[in-house]
């Protein structure tokens, strides 16, 4: 049991105008950080006259950038939780609040979302990676020897922090439930070319969920890159001008 309280670091915190009306909480995938998968949209979205009164934060999931990467932790979905819900009181991130996340971080912001109905107005899902119960008996079943770990190399497999929650979160046979309950409207942004998605499984749940979940498809991989630029800014616009 880690005894300390868990609190993510807080890497990034910014208003343009300094008068902010809604907050946009980044939230990152595995085996990188915030400022590494935001760090270039965020000058992109900051200097938009539609974002000018929006609080852009990022914050690093433990055991992942500049937060906590201690033995005693077992990167699981409850620590990984209540790390969240103290650091999103310790750094008063406040509502509205949109949360835009990436890979491992849409699992995350969804387990969240579940147990925390009115915590987030809005969800951007960028590249989400929910598994079918059959896919994820497939996964475990190749060990170490499935296409995205052995691309990671041998740092990251024996990386405590990024095996666990690979283990712990992505392969959670509890996820496609949990997307299937989400109560919170959410966009699942996607490139067609992603070969670390489930299309399939991610328009399947699409048709489950049609009040809640939106998938969009457009040409691009895994990342937020420069060829997701326009459409995220268009949803959140559309977002923004929902709730404001």
């Amino acid at each position: 049991m880690f005894k300390r309280k868990l609190i993510l670091k807080k890497t990034h915190d910014k208003t343009p105008s300094g008068k902010p009306e809604v907050t946009l909480l980044c939230l990152h995938g595995i085996a990188t950080d915030a400022v590494h998968t935001y760090g270039r949209i965020w000058p992109y979205l900051e200097g938009t006259q539609s974002m000018k009164n929006v609080r852009f934060v990022g914050l690093d999931w433990l055991g992942h950038g500049k937060s906590s990467k201690s033995k005693k932790l077992e990167y699981t979905y409850e620590e990984q939780m209540e790390a969240l819900e103290n650091s999103i009181k310790k750094y008063k991130i406040e509502g509205p609040i949109i949360v835009m996340c990436h890979s491992l971080g849409t699992l995350l912001t969804a387990r969240y979302a579940e147990t925390h109905k009115k915590a987030f107005s809005r969800i951007l899902m960028v590249s989400p990676v929910p598994y079918s119960r059959e896919e994820v008996k497939f996964l475990e079943a190749q060990g170490n020897n499935t296409g995205f770990l052995q691309r990671m190399g041998k740092k990251w497999l024996k990386n405590k922090a990024f095996m666990n929650s690979v283990h712990n979160i992505s392969y959670d046979i509890k996820n496609n439930k949990t997307f299937e309950n989400l109560t919170t409207k959410t966009t699942m942004l996607i490139g067609t070319e992603d070969e670390m998605l489930s299309i399939k499984n991610l328009r399947y749940l699409a048709k489950a969920n049609p009040k809640h979940l939106t998938l969009i498809e457009i040409k691009g991989h895994h990342g937020v890159s420069r060829t997701k630029y326009t459409k995220i800014l268009e949803i959140l616009e559309g977002y923004i001008s929902e709730i404001i």
